[in-house]
């Protein structure tokens, strides 16, 4: 019989089983069955993440940064130094030629590019996992609402950077500078570290909220949380305020940036998934303009300076009203409307707003569709929409219903594209002026919510229902995907 082969390493060692040479790790000195435990939940948290949001640092996009279900933020150095010949001769020498290791390998060099190394080798490992991760204040492994949606860098008066991370917790405001001390520093992948924020902002429940709480604790059906969860956070620089859309009653909230206080609510009819600010350079449509869309399927208008409600548009009598200027994936029509898949309500996703303000990209999907699941062929049905309005008249100008529910929408500056995610594996790309989709891109990830874009090399990165960010250096594939731990 063949004899085991033990490498010098005394904490590593191959055995041979079934003709292959296997890796072991030999166990700890002392077993603790808690931390046993404790690393089991983590790894089964992690397999199950979805990334809501993906952004690129202000420095030029050297640094992604990503917010996940599991309340923990991430951040990949994407600095494009190739690495030296000596690093790329000892990792071919490292390569070990069996199954397991040739699917680690192939993990691997999916994972990272040879582009993609940054500049601190000796702390950078070669399976792209992040640099540095961030817990969020209050939130362990043993809380079960600890979900971050959004995340966004903001400049604020005192030119300083700001990361604006919102979720179940509320909104927590993030320097910039503080994150960039601990990455400037030689941090190990595997230590969570923890950030002081410089301001949290906590919603307040309605009462309705906290009485179908009230019933959940008695035994009956879950309707609420006792709290309410701020899916998409917007900052007005001029006017130092803050809001945030909430899965609440009271809508969307507005506080003072330099007091913490809440100034009022913009009254919404249903749970909100997004608010965006218009550029103050936007004439027509007003300066201090704020939009607002979620499940009651309007684009909504306020006047954020005084908290007022110019306009409220439904999207679906919009696009009943406008049939000759909406196209579909499929050819069903009803009197020329579009016809939906199981419900004539349609849910408001994601708004995008151009640089100048004037032009504003809505994109979502039917309620009680295919929205959550990944969409399929045998789904012919369309179950979502993008529509591209003028603000200063407040005119929708054409419009496309899709197959897929669409989550996410970004306007491509680097080459004048838009860019949608749904609950399918593809990006799609389309005309700037029309909603006319010009291509797609395979994904790896089945479900995509947040769209990350690079201006100065054009790199774009998806987040979504996996535990990778795929990354496209191309808008013709998919060239790697990072883990998210």
């Amino acid at each position: 019989t063949k004899k085991s082969t033990f490498n010098t390493n005394p904490t590593i060692y191959s055995a041979q089983k079934n003709g292959m040479n296997v890796p072991y790790q030999s166990p700890p000195s002392v077993y603790s069955h808690a931390d046993y435990c404790q690393d089991e939940l983590h790894r089964r948290q992690v397999e199950n993440t979805t990334v809501y949001g993906t952004v690129f640092s202000p420095d030029g996009g050297r640094y992604l940064v990503a917010c996940s279900s599991i309340g923990m933020i991430c951040c990949w150095d994407m600095n494009g130094e190739d690495r030296s010949e000596d690093e790329k001769d000892a990792s071919e020498e490292t390569k070990v030629d069996s199954s397991t290791s040739a699917h680690k390998r192939r993990r691997t060099i999916g994972c990272l590019s040879e582009g993609y190394w940054g500049n601190n080798k000796k702390r950078h490992r070669n399976d792209g996992r992040p640099i540095l991760r961030v817990q969020v204040p209050g939130i362990t492994s043993q809380t079960k609402s600890r979900t971050l949606y959004d995340i966004k860098f903001v400049r604020l008066s005192n030119d300083n950077h700001h990361l604006i991370v919102s979720g179940d917790v509320g909104i927590i405001v993030y320097r910039w500078s503080d994150f960039l001390n601990h990455l400037s520093t030689e941090q190990t992948t595997t230590k969570m570290i923890t950030i002081e924020p410089v301001a949290t902002f906590h919603p307040h429940p309605s009462v309705s909220e906290q009485s179908w709480s009230s019933v959940e604790a008695a035994g009956g059906s879950k309707h609420g949380t006792g709290h309410a969860e701020i899916n998409s956070a917007e900052i007005d620089t001029e006017l130092n305020v803050l809001y945030g859309a909430s899965g609440d009653l009271f809508g969307c909230y507005q506080w003072d940036l330099e007091t913490q206080k809440l100034l009022t609510t913009l009254p919404c009819s249903d749970y909100l998934h997004t608010v965006r600010t218009v550029p103050s350079t936007s004439g027509g449509c007003g300066n201090h303009t704020v939009l607002t869309g979620g499940e009651d399927g309007k684009l909504g208008i306020w006047d954020g300076k005084n908290g007022k409600l110019i306009e409220k548009m439904d999207v679906r009598s919009t696009m009943d009203a406008n049939a000759s200027l909406i196209t579909s994936d499929t050819h069903d029509r009803n009197n020329g409307n579009v016809c939906w898949g199981q419900s004539s309500n349609l849910l408001l996703s994601n708004i995008e707003v151009d640089e100048c303000g004037n032009l504003a990209a809505v994109c979502g999907g039917a309620e009680n569709g295919s929205n959550g699941t990944p969409a399929t062929a045998a789904t012919p049905s369309n179950n979502g929409f993008l529509t591209l309005w003028n603000l200063p008249t407040r005119s929708m100008t054409s419009g496309h219903a899709t197959r897929e529910t669409l989550q996410s929408v970004r306007y491509n500056t680097h080459n004048g594209t838009i860019l949608t995610v749904g609950n399918e594996p593809y990006l799609s790309y389309w005309s700037y002026s029309k909603a006319n989709r010009v291509g797609r891109t395979r994904l790896n990830v089945p479900s995509g919510f947040a769209i990350a874009l690079n201006d100065v090399n054009g790199v774009i990165c998806v987040g979504g229902s996996s535990c990778f960010v795929d990354c496209l250096a191309n808008e013709g594939n998919c060239a790697f995907s990072l883990p998210f731990s």
